[in-house]
């Protein structure tokens, strides 16, 4: 089973929802949960109540606020570099950016995947395991890490009759679902109890009349459905 119960939890909360609020397209930069393009789903909201360790007995009062980590899947793209901000906005939180290039934020860890080897770097994600299990335990701050944000993706419109269809399908698995599978997997070695895990989904992959004008996404998309609905069901371990 996976480690985290947290990773099921927000799995299953976003599996209930999707109907009603999945992304519309990977490629936007919102990162708001009621706001339109693509929405970020998970179980717990940086700032609240538990983000602190210590709690002064007599008052209640927090004492020490706790170090957070966040880890970002496609931390380069137009959506993961909002996505970055927004964690680095919040006290308490430091951020780790996976992606083919070095994230531009001052501050951030980058895990630099290698552009010939795919969305998980060739290894099945292993390097990037290693160098963000590291990272995490960096500073004596134990216990992984409280978010894995997956933000990569990419947009193509073809038909199955398309010349190009085979192409697109081949880019657009590598980028939806390869880097999909690279932050589950991650979520799944190295999210903490508690934790938050999302996908970035898309509505057009749940019409009931397909997608036939930009089948490739369509495929895509719902294969990172499916992903999800496998993780809140228990069978990412």
């Amino acid at each position: 089973m996976l480690r985290s119960s947290s990773l099921l939890r927000a799995a299953r909360a976003w599996t209930s929802s999707c109907s009603a609020s999945c992304s519309a397209s990977s490629s936007s930069s919102s990162s708001s949960s009621s706001r339109g393009g693509a929405r970020l789903f998970g179980a717990h909201v940086p700032g609240g109540p538990g983000d602190y360790d210590d709690v002064d007995a007599g008052t209640l009062a927090p004492t020490k606020k706790r170090t957070k980590r966040a880890v970002v899947v496609g931390g380069n793209g137009a959506l993961g570099r909002a996505v970055v901000q927004r964690f680095l906005a919040r006290e308490g939180w430091q951020v780790a950016s996976v992606d083919f290039a070095e994230s531009s934020a001052r501050g951030v860890h980058s895990v630099v995947l290698s552009d010939a080897a795919g969305s998980d770097g060739g290894d099945g994600g292993g390097g990037a395991r290693e160098s963000l299990r590291a990272w995490a335990s960096g500073g004596g701050v134990q216990g992984g890490v409280q978010a894995v944000v997956h933000a990569a993706g990419s947009w193509a419109g073809s038909a199955v009759d398309a010349d190009d269809f085979a192409a697109s399908l081949e880019h657009l698995w590598s980028a939806n679902v390869r880097s999909a599978a690279l932050a589950a997997n991650l979520a799944g070695n190295l999210l903490a109890p508690g934790g938050m895990f999302t996908l970035t989904g898309a509505m057009a992959a749940l019409d009931p009349a397909g997608t036939p004008g930009m089948a490739a996404y369509g495929m895509t998309k719902a294969a990172t459905h499916h992903l999800l609905q496998s993780v809140a069901q228990g069978d990412g371990s």
